[in-house]
Order: structure tokens, then C-alpha cells, then sequence
């Protein structure tokens, strides 16, 4: 759910989130069942946070990588 989540607040403007965000978790999770992941290792509630923290977690990760590195661009 984490590259899920940094994908949407990477690629989609705010309303447009707000509009579709919990269907398209909702499709993911339930692909993730379709495909062998079982409702006692991953609940929705657990796909949910983790869709919601996660996502910010890794596009902060990313921001402070590249804050971090010296180039061209960030002299």
C-alpha cells in the first residue's frame, strides 16, 4: 500500500484524491486477496494505515534523499 500511496499524492491533485482514494485502496487490497495475500496477514483497517502513513513516509524519504544530494541543480 506504500507505493500505492506515494504514487496518488505524487500524481493527483488534492480534490482528485479526495474523489477516489478510498476505492482505489479498496480495489488494491482486494487485488492483493485475489492473488493469495489472506485476511489475517493484512486486514483492511491494516491496508488503510498503512496505504495513509506509509505513502508519507516514503515521499518524505524521497524529499530528504534529494535535499541531501549535491549537484547542479541544488547549488
Amino acid at each position: 500500500p506504500q507505493d500505492l500511496g506515494q504514487y496518488v499524492l505524487s500524481n493527483m491533485d488534492v480534490q482528485e484524491r479526495r474523489d477516489c482514494e478510498e476505492r482505489l485502496v479498496k480495489d488494491y487490497y482486494e487485488t492483493l486477496k485475489a492473488n493469495g495475500v489472506k485476511e489475517e496477514d493484512m486486514t483492511w483497517e491494516e491496508c488503510w494505515d498503512e496505504y495513509r502513513i506509509g505513502g508519507v513516509e516514503r515521499w518524505l524519504w524521497f524529499l530528504v534523499y534529494f535535499c541531501g544530494q549535491q549537484g547542479p541543480l541544488l547549488k
